[in-house]
């Protein structure tokens, strides 16, 4: 009011005054007596005024000399057909200078009405602002919503549209869309509480009516024959895809729309694509689905784009996409893709892609694969006009390039990678988050805003120490979620923070905080060990990201320096025993792709280790190392983990290894699953750094068949997590026992599992006869029974692991059982057939092959063929009885092999 009075402007306001008649029309008479002029009149608020006060106060607003520039009729409810058809009559000629039209709430029921209305209103060039909120607008048919959209292109001082509380449905939005293209001056649009739905009805028979082809395309766009008339999108998506053609538009209002991460996804691209002046203002307010990838999509815009600085966002839960929506993940979106670009989210998923290959500075063809020949046509139009098809299907494989070329520090690696992947938040981007942020006011949108950062975001521990102090009561929660987004992470700022914050629960750290302490002792240059994560959480997806990183360097730095490939299935990889929510599967760099939820458990082994005859770390510092684990109150696989981080630094003999495993004897008791048992996983670690395998498998006192730390058990299972090739203590090939034979039976349990004893003793003692002589050894026949009873006794065990075959047999030892589909089986068949070969007498016995087997059943022997001597086949399952006999084991032979094919 101060403006229009500084500006001489007479203004008639009786907003909100909730007016009748009585008291309204002779208001209008005294001031058409007086012959008063305004140039603003302002009424709305006045629901129960009826024709009997429009139509006197549409006389005077025609007056001449009135000049009116802003009419507000909003709310009047029962302004009837007669004073509309004035008002219809008045707007071409009286008031062809109006500037702000308000019209929100009123009724009009007639398709004629509003034909006639939409071309009076091309008469008005002035206009800068239009309301035509909450007219029931498309309610019936999407033929008005389509002459709205078409008056849109007719006014070109136009700078304010507002359609909210509608029911624009799919022609209605399409046709809007197509008019924001052609429209040089529309800065807000408001398309709020759109109530039109996924229905696609009739456009109607006039001028605007849907072509041949949009038929055929609404025919195409439905889920399936059984959802007649149900579109495969919401279709405010064509208005957020037209945002990108929209020169002036600035402002953008879409609370209330039922919108979810598919148009999240398309209002992103469009920002990113726009061109004109760039959005500033985005209001998503009421729209609880959008989830966090929803939410990702709009923090990633807000990041990316320097021109918008609100984004207003107010209760959002978890929301999963539509049915026909293709997810994103810009951390990795290497995956293969399947589109209808028929569907505009499918279309803005391929220019996003095609985008990231500007970003990177790489050729499309470099990390597309095409499949059905449309990549050339894809390309061409990209390069010509940024766009993409907009029909028919497009299938291809899309690869975010690691570049890892097993050169340099993996550290910086590492930091680099992340750098590519995720978006570095600088300060004033942090504070556009942190605004945004601050502005939520409940728990659950922020939650979701905190795993959307987590997700998409690089941010320094400064950023999160701000957030978390935001609100005390999620201070924890940032901790957990944000503080993987740190790329060059200060471990012991990391540590601060997160053991000095509230977890919310006694007696230990929560599943969240867990996840973040196993991050932050993570030690990419000794990764060694097992891995149980929830790729839900971010710190575990963190870590998981590095260790996927990790074996791509370690494999290629194998490759170069022609390690022998000691992986389970090939192809150096360092991943093993990989499961995916339950479910065992084979890993594959070229090709593998993490699910966004659930458990990737793994196993990781590293394909290095010191030369045999690498000098040892000093016995003074590995003793103060092993006296702090000894000494220090917590629990056994966290001292794993903590050693690990320092490991990379030291070079061990097989003594100070023992030594080590020894101090995690201290104070341990029998465990129901010794897989957990963290004397195994400190094996596994310490394998990598040990500079003597051989003595690390056979030494008498600190070897892993010695049984004087690990159980037969333990050692199955360091079998399992190393594979055969590292733990094949190939010198001792032909020896039926590899373990101290034992037959006393108190040192069995009822599972056939060795007592669990922190020092076996290094020799039993000899059993004697009742006269105390020394007893005979025991003939072939009695070993053999006794092996027969112990495998008996292991059958289930080794069912469970999943091996044919058992190192720690008390008598069978050397009876080899190779599944030759994997890789390391087959080589160790290879391997075994050699050392076979090399021996002065006949070693090989009982040998067995399963796609021979029909003959054992006809009374046949099968024989190791001798073109198994040059390449055994890659097919079921072989296995053979080493027989060294009498004869000297050809030693110089095996240690070659050994370092040949098992990285001794």
């Amino acid at each position: 009011e101060d403006r229009r009075a500084r500006l001489g402007r007479a203004t008639l306001d009786l907003r909100n005054l909730n007016l009748t008649d009585a008291e309204a029309v002779p208001l209008v008479e005294g001031l058409r007596q007086q012959g008063q002029s305004f140039k603003a009149m302002l009424l709305a608020g006045n629901p129960l005024l009826t024709d009997t006060f429009h139509q006197p106060l549409l006389k005077l607003a025609c007056q001449g000399g009135m000049s009116l520039t802003e009419l507000d009729l909003s709310g009047s409810s029962r302004m009837g057909e007669k004073s509309m058809e004035s008002l219809t009559d008045a707007l071409p000629r009286a008031l062809m200078k109006l500037k702000c039209l308000r019209l929100g709430g009123t009724r009009i029921d007639s398709e004629m009405s509003w034909s006639t209305l939409c071309e009076s209103l091309r008469g008005l060039i002035y206009l800068q602002e239009l309301s035509l909120a909450d007219m029931n607008i498309g309610r019936s048919s999407q033929q008005v919503p389509c002459m709205i959209a078409e008056v849109l292109s007719a006014l070109p001082a136009m700078t304010s549209l507002n359609v909210s509380s509608n029911f624009f449905s799919f022609e209605g939005c399409k046709a809007l869309a197509n008019s924001l293209a052609s429209h040089e001056s529309l800065t807000t649009l408001d398309v709020s509480f759109n109530a039109g739905g996924f229905v696609l009805t009739d456009a109607g028979s006039s001028s605007v009516a849907a072509t041949e082809g949009e038929d055929r395309q609404k025919l195409e766009l439905r889920y399936d024959e059984q959802s007649a008339g149900i579109a495969a999108f919401n279709p405010i998506s064509l208005v957020c895809e037209g945002v990108a053609k929209a020169k002036a538009l600035t402002t953008l209002r879409l609370s209330n729309c039922q919108l979810n991460f598919d148009e999240a996804f398309i209002l992103e691209d469009s920002i990113m694509l726009k061109k004109g002046q760039g959005v500033q203002e985005l209001d998503v307010t009421g729209n609880p689905f959008l989830g966090t990838l929803g939410l990702r999509s709009l923090l990633r815009a807000l990041v990316t784009t320097k021109s918008l600085h609100t984004i207003h966002i107010q209760g959002v839960s978890e929301g999963t996409p539509s049915c026909v929506a293709v997810t994103y993940d810009h951390a990795d979106p290497t995956a293969s893709y399947s589109l209808n670009l028929q569907h505009p989210q499918h279309r803005a998923l391929l220019r996003s892609l095609l985008r990231r290959c500007e970003f990177l500075k790489a050729n499309p063809s470099d990390l597309f694969t095409w499949e059905g020949g449309r990549g050339d046509e894809v390309l061409q139009m990209w390069n010509g006009s940024k766009t993409v098809p907009s029909e028919g299907e497009v299938n291809f494989s899309f690869v975010l390039p690691l570049e890892v070329d097993g050169k340099g520090d993996i550290e910086e690696i590492l930091k680099r990678i992340s750098e590519k992947r995720k978006i570095k938040v600088g300060l004033v981007d942090f504070t556009k988050v942190a605004r945004l942020y601050t502005g939520l006011v409940d728990t659950a949108t922020r939650l979701v805003c905190l795993e959307a950062v987590a997700a998409d975001m690089i941010l320094k521990l400064s950023h999160v120490r701000y957030l978390s102090e935001v609100d005390p009561v999620l201070r924890g929660d940032v901790i957990d979620r944000c503080l993987s987004c740190v790329a060059s992470l200060d471990k012991l700022g990391g540590f601060d923070l997160a053991l000095n914050s509230e977890t919310g629960s006694k007696g230990g750290l929560s599943g969240h905080r867990a996840s973040v302490i196993k991050l932050l002792l993570f030690n990419p240059s000794c990764p060694d060990g097992q891995y149980v994560l929830n790729v839900g959480m971010p710190s575990d997806r963190k870590l998981l990201d590095n260790l996927v990183i990790t074996n791509q360097f370690e494999r290629a730095r194998a490759i170069q320096t022609g390690r022998p490939d000691l992986s389970q299935h090939g192809d150096h990889e360092c991943i093993r025993n990989c499961t995916m929510n339950g479910r065992s599967c084979i890993w594959r760099s070229a090709n593998v792709q993490i699910p966004p939820r659930g458990e990737v458990k793994l196993d990781y082994c590293s394909p290095f280790h010191p030369k045999k005859g690498t000098p040892a770390t000093s016995d003074a510092v590995v003793q103060q190392i092993r006296l702090a684990i000894q000494n220090t109150e917590a629990k056994q696989n966290l001292k794993v983990s903590v050693l690990r981080t320092v490991l990379h630094r030291l070079v061990l003999n097989v003594e100070q290894c023992g030594s080590f495993i020894e101090a995690l004897l201290q104070g341990q008791t029998d465990q129901a699953e010794i897989r957990d048992s963290p004397r195994v996983e400190a094996f596994v670690v310490l394998y990598a750094r040990c500079n003597d395998i051989q003595e690390f498998l056979s030494n008498p006192d600190w070897g892993l068949y010695s049984l004087q730390q690990l159980t037969r058990e333990e050692i199955l299972t360091v079998r399992k997590r190393l594979g055969r090739l590292r733990s094949w203590a190939i010198d001792r090939c032909g020896e039926e026992s590899l373990i101290p034979m034992t037959y006393d039976k108190s040192a069995f349990n009822e599972s056939g599992r060795l007592a669990l004893k922190s020092k076996w003793p290094a020799e039993e003692p000899l059993p004697t006869t009742p006269s105390g002589k020394p007893a005979p050894s025991p003939s072939k026949q009695e070993r053999m029974a006794k092996a027969a009873e112990d495998d008996k006794r292991m059958k289930a065990i080794l069912q469970d692991y999943g091996m044919h075959d058992n190192p720690t047999s008390l008598g069978n030892a050397n009876w080899f059982m190779m599944d030759l589909t994997l890789n390391e089986d087959w080589i160790a068949a290879g391997v075994l057939l050699q050392c076979c070969q090399a021996e002065v007498a006949e070693v090989k016995d009982e040998p067995y092959w399963s796609e021979k087997a029909h003959l054992a059943q006809r009374g046949s022997n099968w024989l190791v063929p001798d073109d198994w001597n040059k390449e055994v086949p890659q097919v079921g399952i072989f296995g053979v009885r080493f027989l060294q006999g009498f004869s000297e084991p050809n030693t110089e032979k095996r240690l070659e092999l050994a370092q040949a094919y098992l990285g001794w």
